[in-house]
């Protein structure tokens, strides 16, 4: 038959009779397993159980492939999951950027306007992202009458067949392995603290701690936005928006989404622990801030001058009631600039102000070492401390 790598071919096999399951539900075999696994739901939305046999285990397995590869096609919209199931063609998942929350169970049919048979075109442009919303509105919609029905759009005639299937997980494995292995490495090669690094991996592996995380596991928190207090909205599939969002990225721009990332979800889990919660702006200045400091240090060197020996390594909080500021220039020799940085901080550490600029024509050192001194100056005195 032409099957070189067994173990590969074992899942297509078994993906054969869950398809058969799928496409024959009135066969004995089907009642049998539908009595005793997924008396309540479809054979794509069932699962495993505690104690259930080796055969279904097996279903199991070869669902994770049907799962894949089958394309829902749209017919009245009664069965399809907007949110869960496949049904957009020449996408690997669901729609990414929901726009509002959508309930997992909410079905295909709530898009489509029943008096007209068409798309609801205002509701899903408000729903969804305009790509995904374009990609919506191009399926054609059949006759009410049709039940939405399963295809598998790797074979011509829309059934699925083991060879298929075995060419999809064979060539897949190997792709996958090759842009997965480059995707983590730009990554990490990113000109970013490893510490905000560390947060953008953990969300693509979709393991942080928030509170939707934790409720999944039986431990009781709170899993509403702590910023506006409504439902989270989640993402189709954290990992490929970060890969398609970086791949699509210059390396600064790189650079500036890991630390906006690790400067919102520290916003967050300041709320979460009691803290008061910061304006927005505020963050955003904190985020530029940061973005200047480490673009200025990280991808252009800076010119040495005789007052870095006087500056301190490690920060020291001022006393009890006053505020510290902190400023740095740098020079660009090869675009003859100059950029500086201004951060205000109390005595507990927390942020309260920022601010950047940039300036022309500046190539001396201890020209640039007085702009930022009274550009500090005069950025204290619009500030409401004394």
């Amino acid at each position: 038959m032409g099957f070189r790598d067994m173990k590969i071919f074992n899942q297509p096999m078994l993906a054969k009779q869950g398809w058969q399951l799928i496409t024959e539900p009135d066969s004995l075999c089907a009642n049998v397993l539908k009595g005793r696994y997924y008396p309540k739901c479809s054979f794509l939305e069932s699962g495993p159980t505690r104690s259930c046999s080796f055969t279904w285990r097996s279903l199991m397995f070869g669902k994770r492939l049907l799962e894949r590869g089958i394309l829902w096609r749209v017919g009245n919209g009664k069965e399809i999951r907007i949110m869960k199931d496949r049904w957009i063609p020449d996408m690997p998942c669901t729609p990414l950027h929901p726009m509002v929350q959508i309930p997992d169970e909410l079905k295909v049919n709530a898009l489509i306007d029943e008096s007209t048979r068409q798309w609801n075109e205002e509701l899903i442009r408000i729903c969804f992202s305009s790509a995904d919303a374009e990609r919506i509105l191009s399926i054609p919609l059949r006759n009410n009458r049709i039940p939405d029905y399963v295809s598998w759009p790797l074979t011509k005639t829309g059934i699925y067949t083991v060879k298929s299937a075995y060419i999809m997980v064979r060539n897949g494995e190997s792709s996958d392995q090759v842009r997965s292995a480059k995707e983590w490495k730009h990554l990490w090669s990113i000109k970013a603290p490893p510490k905000m690094k560390i947060v953008l991996w953990r969300f693509a592996h979709n393991c942080l701690p928030t509170g939707q995380k934790l409720r999944i596991r039986n431990i009781p928190a709170y899993d509403l936005c702590y910023h506006c207090g409504r439902l989270p909205k989640p993402f189709g599939s954290p990992r490929q928006w970060i890969f398609e969002t970086l791949a699509n990225c210059s390396d600064r721009e790189a650079t500036i989404i890991v630390i906006s990332f690790w400067h919102i979800w520290e916003a967050r889990n300041a709320v979460r622990n009691g803290e008061n919660e910061v304006h927005p702006h505020c963050i955003v200045e904190k985020i530029l801030a940061y973005v200047d400091m480490v673009l200025l240090h990280m991808y252009e060197p800076v010119l040495p001058n005789r007052c870095d020996f006087l500056k301190p390594k490690h920060w020291d909080p001022p006393p009890v009631g006053w505020v510290m500021m902190n400023v740095d220039a740098a020079l660009f020799p090869k675009t003859n600039r100059m950029g500086l940085g201004i951060m205000c901080r109390n005595h507990k550490g927390e942020f309260l102000a920022a601010c950047r600029q940039g300036f022309d024509k500046i190539t001396n050192p201890e020209l640039a070492e007085a702009i930022v001194s009274r550009q500090a100056i005069l950025f204290a005195s619009r500030l409401p401390y004394k």
